[in-house]
């Protein structure tokens, strides 16, 4: 059972992440000019994780609203697949570093360093 102020947190995560991610998927519709040319592998798959990012914190906001605790199991199973990407995705940037893929060191710093410092303050 879910406590009043747990339900009204839960409500307000699931609506932000949902407009986060319309506003993302709107970001890059509009600076990638999607429509202009063929549709890409990586626009279908981004299309794709967009959907289900939306998707399961639609599931998260109807739960708490229901009162349906079994809701937040999608949305944490996402959760934890994007954390699991993310931290893959960093040890390659930081073990990969600029020579091998190809940066600069300012976009070095910006690749590590802001990922490191959100994931200690959290």
């Amino acid at each position: 059972m879910l406590w009043p102020e747990t339900r009204q947190i839960s409500v307000a995560i699931g609506l932000v992440n949902c407009v986060m991610y319309l506003e993302l998927a709107a970001g890059y519709i509009y600076a990638g000019n999607v429509f202009q040319c063929e549709v890409s592998r990586i626009t279908i798959s981004l299309g794709v994780l967009i959907f289900v990012q939306i998707l399961v914190n639609l599931l998260l906001t109807i739960g708490a609203m229901r009162k349906a605790p079994s809701f937040l199991l999608p949305w944490l199973g996402v959760q934890s697949g994007n954390l699991g990407v993310s931290m893959v995705c960093l040890v390659v940037v930081i073990f990969g570093g600029k020579i091998h893929l190809g940066l600069s060191s300012s976009d070095y710093y910006v690749a590590t360093l802001l990922p490191l410092s959100s994931f200690i303050l959290l």
